[in-house]
């Protein structure tokens, strides 16, 4: 997972699919907070994952609050919500 195996890389944001082919992203995202929670990986900055998605349903949106996903896009996403999602949790980021 490339959460733990990219040691120079620390990201803030992850932008996450909820329909994928062997994992659906509410599993990715349990299991990224879950190791990010583990003590091992407390030196490890904490990441934000946001859905972007089409499936902007009630019940996705829900299904998103409950793996506490901080954002729910909808696809198809303006560049301006995204420079806005990413200006919020990336704070050294300056959208042009």
């Amino acid at each position: 997972m490339c959460y733990l195996n990219c040691p120079k890389q620390f990201y803030r944001l992850i932008l996450m699919d909820l329909n994928m082919p062997v994992m659906d992203g509410f599993e990715a995202t349990r299991q990224i907070l879950e190791l990010q929670d583990n003590p091992r990986h407390a030196h490890l900055p904490k990441v934000s994952i946001a859905a972007l998605t089409a499936y902007t349903d009630e019940q996705n949106i829900t299904k998103c609050k409950e793996v506490k996903m901080v954002e729910v896009l909808n696809k198809p996403a303006s560049c301006k919500d995204i420079m806005t999602l990413v200006s919020k949790f990336c704070p050294l980021f300056e959208p042009k």
